[in-house]
């Protein structure tokens, strides 16, 4: 929503896919969560589980900051 609001468009890196536990995920949240996993700047747990239910730890709020921020400047030195 953040990057919606901002006018930024995310990097379409690969596919959608299904987490397992996609029914655990709230559904004003799937269209995000779909929209980050497509543009990697999430990726989901290794058993190809979302995890909703799980805190956010900072180490994670770091990565996916992380992330987004280089999609925002490989953006910027296209223009």
């Amino acid at each position: 929503r953040f990057a919606e609001y901002c006018g930024a468009a995310l990097d379409v890196r690969r596919e959608s896919a299904e987490f397992d536990d996609n029914s655990d995920i709230s559904d004003y949240a799937k269209g995000a969560v779909g929209d980050l996993y497509v543009s990697e700047i999430i990726n989901g747990s290794d058993n190809n589980r979302f995890e909703p239910k799980q805190s956010m730890t900072r180490y994670w709020n770091a990565i996916t900051a992380s992330r987004s921020q280089t999609q925002r400047s490989a953006a910027e030195i296209l223009l």
